[in-house]
């Protein structure tokens, strides 16, 4: 048997090793969480800038990622979407900075939302919480000069696949505009997939509405509207593309001091795209 003295030194070594155990473990985790970033003081500035724009209420991005509540739970999927360069949503092959508007994130950006994850998406201090930004509701572009509306409601069924639909809507302009800024804004995104707005006229003053050729029976027809009809070319059209709208798009707005010249007597031209979602509505869109 050991000894009394051999007995206690067995014991303080133990105690020792148990006391190292309980005191060093922790302090081992701390630099992962203690340095990792936060959603208030790291994470919320980058979604502030180039994301809440469409990730807020009442926009077309599936979900809000405006407070932490409502990004702690995607914490994962925004670093699987930014990584795969689907977020944000940015198509030009050029280096970083070629672009004022573009909206592609920095390798330490992406760096830091993939730290914040992996450390478990910590929250932070509330008070380095910057301020939410200022964001227009409704108009991107602010209040129009002018609104021009499809003529009546298009009703998108539940199922199927929809063929690209094809309205026109008159301007009536009797002299020439100049355009500064355009946007094009779904009356139902959930079921609009993209707009394309061309402005068409001939190159020998205004174009009258397009000769249509009904192809099916529900065919309903305007002036200036055709719902699921095809206008029979016309010669000579000069068709030029003012708007774009779809998921991460934003409004077409030029700089200062720069305008494009539309002739007078134009007519509105809209390319759409509807995806049925499993619930039939109805879609009336304004550019």
């Amino acid at each position: 048997m050991p000894s009394p003295i051999r007995k206690y030194s067995i014991l303080l070594v133990a105690s020792i090793a148990l006391l190292s155990t309980i005191s060093v473990s922790p302090r081992a985790q701390e630099p992962a969480t203690a340095n990792a970033p936060t959603f208030t003081h790291d994470v919320a500035p980058i979604l502030y800038a180039n994301c809440v724009e469409c990730h807020r209420a009442g926009e077309i991005a599936p979900m809000s990622l405006v407070t932490y509540a409502e990004a702690r739970p995607w914490a994962k999927g925004i670093v699987r979407q930014v990584s795969n360069g689907v977020m944000p949503p940015w198509h030009a092959d050029a280096p970083h900075g070629t672009f004022r508007n573009e909206r592609s994130l920095t390798a330490a950006q992406k760096d830091l939302l993939e730290r914040w994850a992996a450390a478990g998406a910590p929250e932070g201090n509330p008070a380095d919480l910057p301020p939410v930004p200022s964001l227009t509701s409704g108009w991107g572009i602010g209040q129009p000069d002018a609104i021009f509306e499809m003529q009546e409601d298009y009703p998108v069924p539940a199922k199927g696949t929809i063929e690209y639909e094809h309205f026109y809507i008159e301007t009536n302009f009797t002299e020439e505009r100049w355009l500064q800024a355009i946007e094009a804004r779904p009356g139902n995104r959930a079921l609009v997939h993209h707009v394309l707005v061309f402005y068409e006229t001939p190159p020998d003053g205004p174009r009258t509405p397009p000769v249509l050729q009904p192809n099916r029976q529900d065919s309903r027809i305007t002036a200036v509207h055709a719902q699921g009809n095809r206008p029979q070319k016309e010669g000579n059209v000069v068709s030029r593309l003012l708007a774009t709208y779809a998921p991460g798009t934003r409004p077409q707005v030029f700089p200062a001091g720069s305008a494009l010249r539309l002739p007078p007597g134009g007519i509105l031209h809209l390319q759409m795209h509807y995806t049925a979602n499993g619930t039939a509505g109805t879609d009336r869109t304004k550019v």
